[in-house]
């Protein structure tokens, strides 16, 4: 099939708003018209090639369904966009929007794109009131073709019974500097954007009529330029004017027409009297008598839409029921849920939202960081009137007694035994680690470390198991004390002994020294040599301490004798007689 689109060249991006509650409910637009499904469900998707053939620009679909990268559903996790720098999210509080075609146009032609959705569906017979509202915003490539050859958009709504497009709402852009309503990207000025902007279109006069909408989004037919687009639908087909339900209880209500709009002229009633408010919200306390209508006429930009006048009906509703469910106690770091089943017609916002699964359904999972307890409040909205309640639920953290006590010291030599590690009485069973290691046999309330290590312990208590803090255990080793005289025993005149210290510690640290020589002298020197000054036995002591004031000592025996005292005699110093010495 082909289709005859003339286009002005820019870029552009449209949005058009839907919400999800059930078709059934009155004044809620057709399902996933507002791509709250989170995807194209109800919606056709079209993908095909854009050509120029006798001057004429010319779509040739190619396929049904959605196309990676064409037709892609917008989250409230994307950021803004890069050309226009505006949120890719639609900002009318919706939760997604749809993004249609893309900024990856290769030059060469072989990238013409062709990117449409339309969507079908019949207005209620009967209806009072029944109108549609949506926003777009258009991004396209400026590369100065031949206007049929340049990035296109359009949109329009049309009554099928006629094939006529309804005026209003049938846009066509075509890439071109001097495109109203559009700005150059600071990022690329050949690049032209026009931020979210809004439409409204009351279809009350065709209750009954089946009507299409219908997005397009084409790039350059040269395949070269990219073009791409926005759009998003409003939830409620019953006025695009929030805040006209009175809640329950209160006395005053806040009138809040479409924003996007150039001017907002609100009137006294519907017989257009007396001008009471020219801003987009209209307060009113205290509030109008129920059945009151209060009309809006909104004025928009220049070449983007009809002036339309909105009509505000004040009603009364009761508040919605709010359920945060009941209080919970859990163990630490656990989980619990919270909330009830959902309701249609009714959205929730939870807060604190970071300690949520999801902060926008009914029932997410809540957990509650220690010490606790945290406090989660749900606010629940029918979607509709906008009359809101809150209610409260508690996440308890069930108590573990995790006190860990050191009695003694965290450094001590080795042999010494000086910490004691202990836990409460009042938890049960008991394993002790050392680092990542379970210590086999290790199950009393206490332990007495003997060797360096990380200690803590697993406990449970009140059906939970928690841990300790860890400390941090350091036993230095103490020195190993060796030397050796270069001899035992000596006589007094030459009793000079040098010691050899071979004294060692495994930790490598500096080593002092005193030696203890028996005779009542001392040395710190590493390798003393000593002079005895009288005849003994002597017990010598080296006494090796490290760095971190280990000691350990050993000692021997050495010996010092009195000298010879040589004398001998002889009988006889004759001639030829031997002399006995």
């Amino acid at each position: 099939m082909s289709t005859i689109i003339r286009f002005r060249s820019a870029i552009a991006v449209f949005v058009i708003l839907f919400s999800t509650p059930s078709w059934s409910q009155l004044g809620f637009c057709p399902p996933n018209m507002d791509f709250e499904l989170g995807d194209f469900t109800n919606w056709t998707c079209r993908s095909g090639r854009v050509t120029a053939p006798g001057g004429v620009n010319t779509i040739t679909w190619t396929a049904t369904g959605q196309a990676p990268n064409q037709h892609t559903i917008v989250t409230a996790a994307s950021a803004t966009d890069a050309y226009g720098n505006f949120p890719q999210l639609c900002p009318n509080g919706s939760g997604f929007s749809a993004k249609l075609g893309n900024e990856t146009a290769v030059p060469g032609g072989v990238g013409n794109e062709a990117t449409g959705i339309s969507y079908v569906f019949t207005i209620p017979p009967g209806a009072s009131f029944y109108s549609i509202f949506f926003h777009y915003a258009v991004v396209l490539e400026n590369p100065s073709h031949l206007p049929e050859q340049q990035p296109r958009f359009r949109a329009r709504i049309r009554d099928l019974s006629s094939g006529s497009p309804l005026p209003c709402v049938n846009f066509d852009f075509t890439a071109s500097s001097s495109l109203p309503g559009f700005q150059p990207s600071p990022i690329d000025p050949q690049v032209l954007y026009k931020d979210w902007t809004p439409v409204t279109l009351n279809l009350t006069p065709l209750a009954g009529r089946t009507v299409e909408l219908e997005f397009i989004v084409t790039e350059c037919t040269q395949g070269g330029h990219f073009g791409y687009a926005y759009v998003d639908v409003n939830s409620a087909c019953n006025g695009a004017i929030s805040g006209t339900t009175i809640c329950q209880g209160d006395n005053s209500i806040t009138l809040t027409a479409p924003y996007g709009f150039q001017s907002y002229r609100w009137f006294d009633g519907p017989a257009f009297g007396s001008v009471i408010g020219t801003t987009q919200t209209l307060p009113l306390n205290p509030a109008p008598a129920v059945g009151t209508v209060i009309p809006v006429e909104v004025t928009p930009y220049p070449g983007f839409g009809c002036l339309d006048t909105l009509y505000a009906t004040i009603t009364v509703s009761p508040k919605p029921a709010s359920n945060a469910g009941a209080d919970a106690s859990v163990c630490k770091y656990q989980s619990a849920q919270l909330g009830a089943p959902p309701n249609a017609g009714l959205s929730y916002s939870w807060t604190p939202t970071a300690l949520v699964s999801n902060p926008n359904i009914a029932n997410p999972i809540g957990s509650s960081p220690p010490p606790g307890p945290t406090e989660f409040i749900v606010k629940t909205t029918d979607i509709l009137t906008g009359c809101f309640t809150y209610d409260t639920a508690y996440i308890y953290n069930k108590v573990v007694d995790t006190a860990i006590r050191l009695a003694g010291n965290a450094a001590f030599c080795d042999r010494k035994n000086e910490a004691l590690l202990s836990l409460s009485s009042s938890v049960s069973p008991v394993q002790w680690y050392d680092g990542a290691n379970p210590i086999a046999g290790a199950t009393s309330l206490t332990y007495q470390p003997t060797v360096s290590g990380n200690y803590w312990a697993q406990v449970q208590q009140n059906g939970c198991t928690d841990s300790t803090a860890t400390i941090g255990i350091t036993v230095h080793p103490l020195p190993v004390v060796s030397f050796a005289p270069d001899e035992d025993t000596s006589c007094v005149t030459k009793n000079l002994f040098s010691f050899a210290n071979n004294s060692t510690v495994s930790d490598l640290s500096a080593l002092s020294y005193t030696w203890i020589f028996g005779d009542g002298s001392t040395s710190n020197v590493a390798a003393p040599t000593k002079t005895f000054t009288a005849t003994g036995t002597y017990t010598v002591k080296l006494i090796a301490t490290s760095a971190n004031n280990c000691q350990d000592s050993t000692s021997t025996l050495v010996y010092v004798l009195p000298n010879g005292q040589p004398y001998f005699t002889w009988d006889s110093i004759c001639a030829n007689r031997p002399v006995t010495f």
